[in-house]
């Protein structure tokens, strides 16, 4: 009996069935697909409707002549790498898939515009599928058929849809793609096919897509593996053991926000497919614009991001076709161009395979999408023009970009130099709901026992809904919500001192303080507290030099230096003073282990240049001239509103807001350009001045438009609350809500018109009033059925309001019977008693109503007989909701009882 051998070895080493599955599925989309959608090109070009010469043509002159393209526009869209194609008869072109969809969707306007909505989707799908096979190494036997039989439908569509625009049939075509495909699903590991198998893997490989996918995904998830923490108060955490700091983690932390574009709210997992009108088209924009306040919640948005992109997530749409997610940290960039940022910070261990020239055309093929933190962060230098080259030579990929309110106008200049079709869209922090579950986060993350977590959530919620309700428009910020939980933890009673952002910041960082002073062993304990003042005005002084000079939000060595000379001179630790107010980090694109000393957040900043400004203002080693002169120009002052805000907070706080100070604060809010309809900011500040009269006076006189007010959804509140606390001489008002929102789900918006209501009731019994012209347009209301109308905002105009223009509904309740004064009536009306009741409304009031426009909601059952007629003779137009063929007869009817005509 012979001894047994060891089997042969069926595949080399370097080949396993991971391999063989790869390759396949490789050759099934860069050989089958790339075939098939380069041959319903080339039947493009040689259809009459093209007028190429039956292909004879050179592609550059097809484009130029026939589609009348310029010559910036074939640079705009036809990358480096497929150029040479360009001066290549079209019959003879070999293209892959990637500019086989370029020319399908660029090049045949007239053509692509007849394609079934789901033949584009397909083209779009198979385009992606050249470099998202990289994403698929690994893939089993299971997963290979299940993608091979998506790919087979993908190739049958797009054939039968081109060839029914084309006149043409591709049926004999269809059933080769069949055969081939079923052909390479069925193949077995022979060891004859090995070689060939080896040899296409390893050629693809080799391409510079291949690589650059592959090795960057890799690099770059290792990089933003440090970006999981989302703890923005590292330095009032007690411990830092890797137990407390996986309580951080974005998967636990991270709420969505709410952020809308002009026309609605948004959500999140749609983020990459909202479409915007581009040039009389609905279109996906290559450019997201995400602004709002500091500590909104963009940075966390942008992490989340990344989070979701490394992990693989679901959670937003179309994030996982991807091929490499590029962040740019603006604060933090050191390289002046998109090469040299990719070769020395971002993708250093990738790009050192590439030549230099093939790193941004290798890109220009992929799907990238950049994510650009911190717009409003650059420098004026270096991450500038990195910025600036990623929109010129990017600008038809997806970018994300973020920035704060003062910087959009900015932005998009920057999109309309480089052509960038782009959409804004605002972070607007969160809602109640949100703010709900973000707190219930943190203070799980910082308590954790669980029954005693749970008390100090139910009382912080109790605390919110009270006393708390002052602070509503900070605790949108996630950011300021964390800051006053932290605070809230450490001892409740002291939140019964914060009605502003300036009293909240003082609170915080006196915590910083105290905790810092826990620490130092001082040998004189005594005068402890005035070192420590000292040094945090200092660190305030530092703070203002880093906003004027270069927006840097990090330490340089200068001020590291200024700070080290300061603590040396009082017997203090420069690290600890550090620690207690910043945040120490490594820079993620640098070898080097040197730390980085940074400001929380910009809003940190700005409340310690405030904070130092103020100080020296009021001990005089500083004049309100000498600060001006520090800012470089008079236009620079609108990137300092926050520090001009948080500066009269503190001047009020320490009762040093006297009427000249108040003089030269309204000259930089001016150079600021604040605007006269920014009813929010006019509120904010007012408040932060604790109230102010003489800065009230201003405000009122001349800073808010003279006689007529617009107000939307954001305004309306702190407008009215202006208008209640300021002696304003209103002519006109207009509230004009949207009809994606609720008046009622307007926090504070009844509360607020109850009590101007209350107020001038009062100063009627001692005064005659002038009362207001009112227009209320609440298109929620008019457009859906809902369990509360508008009613009791109308009667709330009483005795201040004439209401002259009206749009929403009304119940059982007579809500118009003293509106003498209306002209236009835009009502839904949902029952019958609805509309007998305002039926006697309209008897009282049908001299002055000119139009109305009325939408009937009642259903089908309602006997006509117990509608009431309206008997009106003017303007009438009626709208019934709901009526079906059937129910013709019975709308008729109805029309003639209610209009009695």
């Amino acid at each position: 009996m012979e001894p047994l051998r060891p089997p042969v070895r069926k595949m080399p080493e370097a080949f396993n069935e991971h391999d063989f599955n790869y390759s396949k599925f490789n050759k099934c989309v860069n050989f089958i697909g790339k075939n098939v959608l380069c041959h319903v090109t080339k039947e493009m070009f040689i259809h009459k409707s093209a007028e190429c010469e039956d292909g004879a043509m050179l592609l550059s002159v097809y484009l130029e002549t026939v589609q009348g393209w310029s010559k910036r526009k074939i640079k705009d869209k036809v990358t480096k790498l497929h150029s040479p194609h360009l001066d290549v008869q079209i019959k003879s072109i070999d293209i892959d898939i990637s500019f086989a969809g370029t020319i399908i969707t660029e090049a045949f306007p007239d053509i692509y515009s007849k394609l079934s909505d789901s033949c584009k989707v397909n083209i779009n799908v198979l385009r992606k599928l050249r470099n998202n096979v990289c994403h698929h190494y690994g893939i089993c036997a299971d997963e290979l058929d299940l993608e091979i039989g998506k790919l087979g439908k993908i190739l049958k569509e797009i054939y039968k849809d081109v060839g029914k625009t084309l006149g043409k049939d591709f049926s004999n075509n269809i059933k080769d793609v069949k055969d081939c495909l079923n052909s390479i699903r069925e193949a077995k590991m022979c060891q004859n096919d090995l070689e060939s198998y080896l040899e296409d893997v390893r050629n693809f490989r080799e391409t510079l897509n291949f690589k650059m996918i592959t090795d960057g995904r890799k690099e770059l998830y290792q990089s933003y593996g440090s970006l999981q923490i989302l703890n923005p108060c590292t330095w009032l955490s007690e411990a830092k053991k890797e137990n407390t700091l996986s309580k951080y983690l974005i998967d636990k932390i991270f709420t969505p926000l709410k952020i809308e574009d002009k026309r609605s709210e948004i959500n999140i997992t749609d983020l990459l497919t909202i479409t915007t009108r581009i040039k009389g088209e609905e279109k996906i924009p290559p450019a997201l614009f995400l602004y709002g306040n500091a500590g909104c919640g963009k940075t966390s948005l942008s992490h989340f991001i990344l989070h979701q992109w490394c992990e693989k997530k679901q959670n937003i749409v179309s994030l996982e076709d991807i091929n490499l997610l590029i962040f740019v940290e603006v604060r933090r960039v050191k390289s002046k161009s998109l090469r040299e940022f990719l070769r020395e910070e971002c993708l250093k261990d990738t790009c050192q395979d590439f030549k230099s020239d093939d790193i941004i055309p290798t890109l220009q093929d992929m799907d990238v999408l950049f994510v650009i933190d911190g717009y409003d962060e650059w420098k004026g230098g270096s991450s500038f023009e990195l910025i600036n080259d990623i929109l010129c030579k990017f600008g038809d990929k997806r970018v994300i970009m973020t920035m704060r309110n003062s910087y959009l106008s900015d932005a998009l200049l920057a999109a309309r130099k480089y052509r960038v079709d782009n959409l804004s869209i605002e972070i607007c922090g969160f809602d109640d709901e949100s703010l709900k579950k973000f707190s219930e986060k943190v203070f799980r993350a910082i308590v954790p026992d669980e029954q005693k977590c749970q008390k100090e959530i139910s009382a912080f919620q109790d605390y919110l809904d009270g006393r708390g309700s002052v602070l509503e428009d900070h605790l949108k910020l996630p950011l300021t919500t964390a800051l006053l939980i932290y605070l809230w933890h450490e001892d409740p009673t002291i939140i019964n001192n914060v009605t502003t952002a300036t009293r909240l910041y003082q609170e915080i960082f006196g915590l910083c303080q105290k905790r810092l002073k826990e620490r130092i062993n001082y040998r004189e304990h005594d005068k402890l507290d005035g070192v420590l003042n000292d040094l945090f005005l200092c660190l305030g002084q530092q703070a203002w030099v880093l906003l004027v000079e270069g927006n840097l939000i990090c330490l340089t060595q200068r001020e590291f230096s200024t700070l080290k000379s300061e603590c040396s001179k009082k017997l203090i630790d420069v690290m600890e003073l550090l620690s207690a107010y910043l945040c120490c980090e490594t820079n993620l694109n640098s070898d080097s282990s040197e730390k980085i000393f940074a400001f929380l957040h910009r809003t940190q900043m700005e409340y310690l240049s405030a904070a130092y400004l103020g100080n020296a203002l009021i001990k005089g080693n500083l004049t309100f001239e000498n600060i001006n002169q520090s800012v470089r120009s008079r236009s620079e002052w609108r990137r300092y509103q926050e520090v001009i805000t948080f500066l009269g907070g503190h001047l009020a706080i320490n009762k040093s807001l006297s009427s000249d100070y108040v003089d030269y604060i309204f000259c930089f809010l001016r150079e600021a350009n604040i605007g006269y309809a920014n009813y929010q900011f006019w509120w904010n500040f007012y408040l932060e001045t604790l109230r102010n009269v003489e800065v009230g006076c201003r405000i009122s006189t001349g800073m808010l438009p003279r006689m007529d007010w617009q107000l939307d959804t954001v305004h309306v509140v702190p407008a009215l609350e202006l208008y209640l606390a300021l002696k304003v001489n209103l002519e006109t008002l207009k509230i004009d809500i949207p009809i994606d929102v609720n008046p009622h789900k307007i926090r504070n918006l009844q509360l607020v018109m109850s009590k101007i209501q209350n107020a001038k009731k009062k100063e009627k019994q001692k005064n005659r009033l002038t009362p207001v012209k009112v227009e209320l347009h609440f298109w929620h209301h008019n457009e859906y059925e809902t369990d509360q109308t508008s009613g009791i905002f109308i009667r709330s105009l009483y005795p201040w309001g004439h209401l002259t223009n009206f749009t929403g509904s009304l119940g059982e309740e007579d809500g118009l019977s003293y509106s003498y004064h209306l002209k236009t009536i835009r009502i839904r009306l949902g029952s019958v008693s609805a509309i007998a009741c305002f039926k006697c409304s309209l008897s009282r009031i049908f001299k002055s109503v000119r139009k109305l426009r009325i939408t009937i909601g009642i259903p089908f059952t309602c006997s006509v007989d117990e509608v009431c007629e309206l008997s009106f003779r003017s303007f009438l137009e009626i709208t019934l909701i709901g009526v079906k063929d059937d129910q013709v007869e019975w709308a008729q009817q109805l029309l003639s009882k209610i209009n009695g005509r």
